[in-house]
């Protein structure tokens, strides 16, 4: 804010972020314009409030990288124009400007839109997988507050979505973060999101690394091969380490259909895609697995947990070979190998899934095939909501086999977003569940 605004001092850092989140998120263009209204002591959409909507919002650096489609944008103008004139404010020059503008766009008037979420129109384009819900934040606060569970291992989000599951997993120190998504659109906006929280891309940094590296590789075959043999050799090591150790960190995005399963099929950006990483990680597969509001459907529930039980059955497979490649005959190789055996048995691959309870039944009908998979076993993570209790009052076999363990509860995350207050209200509605493959029977 200007130095002589209305807006107190202690007030507009956190009244703008909620605005920001707010217009970002698409929410109602109404809440969009209450929220502007409360940047300052005024309460009322003034020229300080419509500055604040104008510089945090419609012409922020950010609304530039990434700019809000004319009839969202033009939705939340006519909401503040009207909104001044309520509050028998003048419209500033700039506001009018814009919604005069927006007047003009053939797409402001909604004509050509055909995408929305259910929330009346104001749905982001690609549907709700370019829309972060409820249980997305939960996840991605979980993820911040656990990090130990993820860091320093390859994880992949079924689901992406916009992308907040990632950017936690890309900060908690995830070494290897593969976001996948079945609505291409979903996915290229996820990259965008991505690029702007400043989370390197994979495909990118292959690409540039490739070309750097078949340079250097045509110079040094020049030289005499049974003289500099082995310093070429080592030098060549030497270097893939290091593009190894930069690669470790960076984040990939694919478009993945579970009924094609993992890794195999798909698109043939998928297919493309899965080669390169094969080639830059060294294979490198998952061992956690995430995912976010899945249950939108009872039909994909097949889908789902086969596609789980591949991801998780690869990496345990990938662990064993890694472990029988190991060389025994060396102290320090025997020590590491066992290190790295015990570490395994204490964080094995699982999959962890968060879901906001909105249908009962769907939700039921998952645990239902979960417990009746002998392949796989499903603990409960976080308190059961008192809105998914038999109404009857007679307990279920999903009841006797879910374990609460109080890794979830919110008390003891240490990462909480405070500025979701919709997050707040549906904490308690919030499943979280954790999927391991089940132990061979002897």
């Amino acid at each position: 804010m200007e130095p002589g605004s209305d807006a107190p001092p202690s007030l507009p850092a956190d009244q703008l972020w909620r605005l920001v989140c707010a217009f970002r998120q698409r929410a109602p263009a109404s809440t969009v314009v209450d929220l502007a209204r409360r940047t300052t002591d005024a309460g009322v959409l003034g020229d300080a409030a419509q500055q604040a909507l104008l510089s945090a919002c419609l012409l922020s650096p950010v609304a530039a990288m990434l700019p809000t489609d004319a009839e969202y944008k033009g939705r939340v103008l006519r909401a503040a124009v009207l909104a001044a004139e309520e509050d028998g404010q003048e419209v500033c020059e700039e506001l009018m400007e814009l919604y005069s503008a927006c007047l003009l766009s053939p797409a402001a008037t909604g004509a050509s839109s055909g995408v929305g979420d259910g929330s009346g129109g104001d749905g982001p384009p690609g549907g709700t997988g370019c829309h972060e819900w409820e249980a997305g934040f939960f996840l991605a606060e979980w993820v911040l507050s656990h990090h130990e569970l993820v860091a320093g291992r390859c994880c992949l989000e079924v689901g992406c979505g916009a992308g907040m599951v990632g950017v936690a997993l890309h900060r908690a120190g995830a070494s290897h973060v593969i976001l996948t998504d079945g609505n291409p659109e979903a996915v290229a906006n996820c990259r965008r999101n991505l690029a702007l929280n400043g989370v390197p891309l994979l495909p990118e940094a292959l690409h540039r690394e490739g070309q750097q590296g078949a340079g250097s590789s045509g110079r040094s075959s020049s030289g005499s091969l049974r003289q500099q043999g082995r310093e070429q050799q080592q030098r060549e090591q030497q270097q893939q380490q290091q593009q190894q150790q930069r690669r470790q960190r960076w984040v990939e995005c694919r478009q993945l259909c579970w009924e094609d399963g993992w890794p195999g099929g798909g698109s043939a950006e998928h297919v493309q895609q899965a080669q390169q990483a094969q080639r830059a990680q060294r294979a490198q597969q998952p061992t956690v697995v995430l995912g976010a509001d899945l249950l939108y459907d009872p039909t994909v529930i097949p889908a789902l947990l086969d596609l789980l039980k591949q991801v998780l059955a690869a990496a345990a497979a990938a662990a064993a070979r890694a472990a029988a490649e190991q060389p025994a005959s060396a102290c320090d190789g025997a020590e590491q190998q066992q290190g790295q055996r015990q570490e395994q048995e204490q964080q094995p691959s699982a999959a962890y899934l968060a879901t906001k309870l909105r249908n009962e039944a769907t939700l039921q009908q998952f645990l239902v095939a979960a417990e009746a998979d002998p392949g796989i076993r499903i603990q409960q993570l976080s308190p059961e909501p008192a809105a998914a209790a038999d109404s009857s009052g007679s307990s279920s076999a999903v009841d006797a086999a879910t374990a609460a363990v109080p890794l979830a509860s919110s008390e003891q995350c240490a990462v909480c977003f405070q500025h979701l207050p919709e997050l707040a209200a549906a904490r308690s509605c919030i499943f979280l569940h954790r999927l391991t493959l089940a132990a061979p029977d002897c």
